[in-house]
């Protein structure tokens, strides 16, 4: 990690040296409170109703809070739109390039003021309101998931999406009914344990609970899409999380457990 450099921080990721996060302020220096993570792509139609409806939802939840709105490259005009609408709550980071969901989500964890985080998706099917349900999981938990009890999506995808959560749920242990339910809450301290690679977001709670945290879960609310076009086709969903898949069994196979303690 770099020293501090004028009126930003910049880290560099030691292992690829690749990553760069340029922000205002350390991000190991937080508060209590929430950040709302919500990564968004070409979702330029959708950004008025969802800046509107996360903040109605923030101010309802009694703590501090900040939204992390994190656009992944999109070239719908969404960036310009954003930039006018930055203030001491409402936080952008721009990437330069499209990375994908998981290194949107990445960006905005690490770049959290709050201990606490909640993150969504960016098409409105989430309801912000129901970050206020699994929030007070969080006395009793580590990370609260939602899963969508009643959603609003075609047949097909509902079936392919069961499917696979089936399959996830039995090579990950993760517990978790419905990991593609963006809908989450967790300690930062979690978001911290968490491995990062393409379509790591899958794998959240199976990491969390890989590192010995505790995961729950509870039904939430979804909403049909209204504007903008869904990023995630049935086909490529299977193209890419099969070798993700893979990919998490030799991270699990390859983790260090162990218990340390300092003498003093």
């Amino acid at each position: 990690m770099s020293s501090k450099t004028d009126e930003h921080s910049t880290w560099r990721d030691s292992w690829t040296g690749h990553k760069r996060f340029n922000l205002k302020e350390p991000t190991l220096l937080r508060k209590p409170g929430v950040s709302i993570v919500v990564p968004v792509y070409n979702e330029r139609e959708n950004l008025e109703q969802l800046l509107s409806e996360v903040c109605e939802a923030g101010e309802s939840l009694g703590v501090d809070w900040e939204l992390v709105l994190v656009d992944d490259g999109s070239t719908d005009g969404s960036q310009d739109f954003l930039k006018e609408r930055v203030s001491e709550q409402v936080r952008v980071l721009a990437f330069v390039y499209n990375s994908g969901q998981s290194a949107a989500m990445e960006a905005g964890m690490r770049s959290a003021r709050y201990d606490m985080i909640a993150t969504l998706d960016g098409d409105l099917q989430n309801d912000p309101r129901d970050i206020a349900l699994l929030l007070p999981l969080l006395e009793e938990v580590d990370m609260a998931c939602g899963f969508r009890a009643k959603r609003r999506d075609s047949t097909w995808r509902i079936y392919i999406s069961k499917f696979a959560n089936a399959v996830r749920r039995k090579i990950t242990d993760d517990g978790v009914t419905d990991t593609g339910c963006t809908l989450k809450v967790f300690r930062t301290e979690v978001a911290d344990q968490l491995y990062f690679f393409k379509g790591a977001h899958r794998f959240m709670p199976a990491f969390a609970r890989l590192a010995g945290y505790r995961v729950a879960e509870t039904a939430v609310s979804h909403r049909p899409r209204v504007a903008g076009v869904t990023k995630y086709t049935w086909h490529r969903r299977l193209r890419d999380t099969v070798p993700d898949l893979f990919g998490f069994l030799w991270l699990k196979s390859r983790y260090n457990r162990f218990e340390v303690h300092e003498l003093c």
